[in-house]
């Protein structure tokens, strides 16, 4: 159960940073006149239909959760995990898995999985919190991927009905403390 959830969070955020890095997607570059975001190619996409980082905020746009975020970072939650990214490919992977519950996972459990994953990994912290009244698991991790060091904090939150998983992956520890943060902003709306 757990290789397969994690696989899909971790694969995400893999795949976010691998898609900023050699793709070379500038999510701040953007064609305000036509109000959509420029792509690679230089072509303008229609603007989001999703929900929009307000004031540090984000809202899921059924409203059922929310998030502290920079107004600065690009979302994209359309069929699938929620992805925010920075101009600087930091970035987060939001899942929300209705099937599963986080009494199937501690963190130790958590560590060990994603070090069978990731070459040169190291567990920097780890443990359990309370997010938003909620019970809560997080692991924080180092490893190399494509030759480049990344960090990334996994936070588990009890959704009740549902397990929800943040996964920021970032280039440096410097984003420590904004990445706890924006982890302990999230609120599951009633």
């Amino acid at each position: 159960m757990i290789k397969k959830w994690l696989g899909t969070a971790a694969a995400a955020a893999l795949l976010l940073t691998l898609t900023a890095c050699h793709f070379g997607a500038d999510p701040s570059s953007s064609d305000t006149s036509k109000g959509g975001q420029t792509d690679p190619i230089g072509t303008t996409a229609p603007p989001p239909a999703e929900g929009h980082i307000i004031n540090g905020v984000y809202t899921s746009p059924d409203g059922r959760f929310s998030l502290g975020l920079p107004d600065s970072w690009s979302v994209t939650d359309a069929d699938g995990p929620y992805i925010f990214q920075a101009s600087n490919k930091d970035g987060l992977v939001l899942v929300e898995d209705p099937s599963d519950s986080i009494g199937n996972y501690t963190s130790d459990g958590i560590a060990g999985s994603l070090a069978e994953d990731y070459a040169q990994f190291q567990r920097l912290d780890g443990g359990e919190l309370t997010i938003g009244g909620r019970p809560a698991l997080f692991c924080q991790y180092q490893y190399v991927s494509d030759g480049v060091t990344l960090v990334s904090s996994l936070y588990l939150i009890d959704g009740g009905a549902s397990l929800f998983s943040l996964t920021y992956t970032v280039h440096d520890r410097s984003m420590d403390t904004a990445v706890r943060d924006s982890a302990l902003s999230f609120a599951l709306k009633s």
